[in-house]
């Protein structure tokens, strides 16, 4: 299948606000392809949620506890609807 557009946006699990604002990124790939579709979001997961929690994204990821609270969610460019999640934290 063909690479599409896809929208990330960092999310807090429990729905609450990001403390520091992250917005959201347009990225192509092949969502029906687990390598392309892993790959691109692990690229983005951690440095937006550094840039959510100040934080810099070169430390060591056993001192970021606060990964857990985050997901990126991604939509349909300019819409709602969700067509997967991203959880990529691994301490």
């Amino acid at each position: 299948m063909a690479r599409e557009r896809y929208e990330l946006r960092l999310e807090r699990l429990d729905g609450g606000r990001l403390p520091n604002r992250v917005e959201a990124l347009t990225e192509f790939f092949d969502l029906d392809d687990a390598h392309d579709t892993e790959t691109t979001l692990a690229k983005h997961f951690l440095p937006l949620a550094c840039v959510a929690e100040g934080e810099d994204p070169g430390g060591d990821r056993e001192e970021m506890p606060w990964l857990a609270r985050y997901v990126l969610r991604i939509y349909q460019p300019g819409s709602t609807r969700l067509v997967t999640s991203y959880r990529g934290w691994r301490v």
